[in-house]
């Protein structure tokens, strides 16, 4: 074999690793590229998620303030009637005596 075929052979083999290591590199990129749309659309997915929990607080909250208007107002007519339940033992009162 000659000097010229042995370096012909030791380029084809460079070659040939090259490729192997540029395939290798190609099939890294595509796992980068694969796992970076995997992100993207996880981050998608928590995005529309936060927002839904969001909205589910603001709603207990208007349930809350609702809550607490209701509560408010029964307080007020409790104590109303108990006011006019007193005027009306009151007036009961007179007329027993």
């Amino acid at each position: 074999m000659s000097a010229a075929q042995k370096r012909a052979g030791i380029i084809k083999n460079r070659i040939a690793s090259a490729s192997l290591a540029l395939s290798d590199i190609v099939a890294a990129v595509d796992q980068i590229k694969t796992t970076s749309q995997d992100i993207a659309r996880v981050s998608s997915d928590e995005k529309e998620e936060m927002a839904a929990i969001n909205k589910n607080m603001l709603n207990v909250l208007q349930l809350a303030r609702r809550n607490y208007t209701a509560g408010t107002a029964a307080t007020k007519s409790r104590e109303f009637l108990e006011q006019h339940l007193l005027k009306m033992n009151g007036l009961l009162q007179r007329f027993r005596t």
